[in-house]
């Protein structure tokens, strides 16, 4: 009976996601993501950093092609700024949001399974009721519509295939995630001191095998339909892009010539947790889930990043609260709550309340009330408190997380 209600209780929060996804069509990214996807020809999309996202878009807008409705140009009811709200807009953008509602409701089934694979039910139950019925998870997701939860579902359950000692499939869906975006690359060298740690090269090969031979896959089937100079095209999106915006960018190097090289925050810290994880922690595979979480928060806390960005690090914190929540406590709860307070109080300042969570002014009531928040969005630009004491907030809770999560491994405890 309990576990009906809680399947009842998941769709009805589905369901309220997907009214709120249908009603939100203002979000820049959103849109931007939209037009991406949104090409009739029979093409694949250049080989950029965002071919996944656009390949995937374009499967929907098919769909929406396929229904029985007239399909006028996309931009003649959606742009920025503007949205027809005809039953044909509002069809568009209940298709086009689909992929978000989808890899929500799957990263939360992944959450759910991780928890449970290391706890008991009750544990996996509360992860998943932190997932389904959190409202900045909703906003980020299906009213921003964040198109980053693909990568989000991929890497988290590329870590629970690991933690179950299924390495090839980890280091498949990993290179799925990373296609999709680059960021769970930076993962890989945890999983990889990991396994070296246990001294698994079995294990360490297997995994390196699914990792590489996905990516040789893929090029290959590209190839296949738009020649050998897809393999040019790769070489260049590594080198000319992602070296000199995703990596650095992540990172925080920053390489000008030989006589300029800088190093920032985050990657001082990724290489002493790198240092850490291999030298001292609890040689265990549930390590790659606290350096994961570890790592990105620390780009969360300290790095420049876009508001949807936040949602790479939210299921790991998440799984480390539902698996830690008893053995700490209140100062534990406390910690966890800090995470979400400075995540909230710098995107919705600065991003979500300005624009009225995205929805679009429908009627009077909801232009005065947009006329308001834009007045709030002048005040609040201009000085930027809320954002930067919500920043102030993450980076403290950010250390904390960073010495007790240590410390727990130092201590060979989980």
């Amino acid at each position: 009976m309990v576990e009906r209600k809680t399947l009842f209780l998941i769709v009805l929060a589905l369901i309220v996601k997907g009214f709120l996804a249908l009603i939100t069509p203002r979000s820049f990214d959103f849109i931007n993501i939209a037009y991406m996807g949104s090409f009739e020809a029979f093409k694949l999309p250049a080989l950029t950093p965002y071919f996944f996202t656009a390949l995937l878009m374009n499967l929907f807008f098919r769909f929406w092609l396929l229904m029985p409705i007239s399909h006028p140009p996309v931009g003649s009811f959606l742009r920025h700024g503007f949205f027809a709200g005809t039953p044909e807009a509002f069809i568009y953008m209940a298709v086009m949001k689909l992929p978000m509602l989808i890899f929500d409701g799957l990263t939360g089934l992944a959450v759910y399974k991780i928890v449970k694979f290391n706890a008991s039910r009750n544990e996996a139950l509360t992860a998943a009721w932190l997932w389904f019925f959190n409202p900045y998870l909703t906003v980020a997701i299906e009213m921003d519509g964040t198109i980053d939860v693909v990568s989000v579902f991929f890497a988290i359950t590329s870590l629970y295939f690991f933690i179950k000692e299924k390495f090839k499939l980890s280091g498949f869906l990993l290179t799925i995630g990373a296609i999709a975006r680059f960021w769970p690359l930076a993962l890989i060298p945890f999983y990889l001191i990991v396994l070296i740690n246990k001294k698994a090269w079995r294990n360490f090969v297997n995994f390196i095998l699914g990792f590489s031979l996905t990516i040789l896959i893929f090029l290959l089937l590209i190839a296949l339909i738009k020649g050998l100079n897809v393999f040019q095209e790769f070489y260049g999106m590594l080198i000319s892009y992602a070296a000199q915006h995703e990596f650095k960018w992540f990172l925080g190097f920053n390489i000008s010539g030989l006589d300029e090289v800088s190093m920032g925050l985050v990657s001082l810290i990724y290489f002493a947790q790198a240092f850490l994880t291999f030298k001292f922690w609890r040689k265990d595979l549930k390590a790659a889930l606290n350096c994961a979480f570890l790592i990105l928060l620390a780009f969360t806390a300290f790095a420049y990043w876009n508001r949807y960005y936040t949602i790479w690090v939210t299921p790991l914190a998440i799984i480390d609260y539902a698996l830690n929540k008893n053995k700490y406590e209140l100062n534990y709860k406390v910690l966890f709550i800090l995470f979400w307070v400075g995540l909230s109080l710098f995107n919705f300042s600065l991003w979500w309340i300005p624009p009225l969570f995205f929805i679009y002014p429908y009627t009077k009531w909801l232009l005065s009330l947009d006329a308001m928040v834009k007045a709030f969005e002048a005040q609040e630009s201009s000085s930027l408190l809320i954002p930067t004491f919500g920043r102030s907030i993450l980076a403290a809770s950010a250390l904390i997380y960073f010495l007790k999560i240590n410390f727990r491994r130092f201590k060979r405890v989980y």
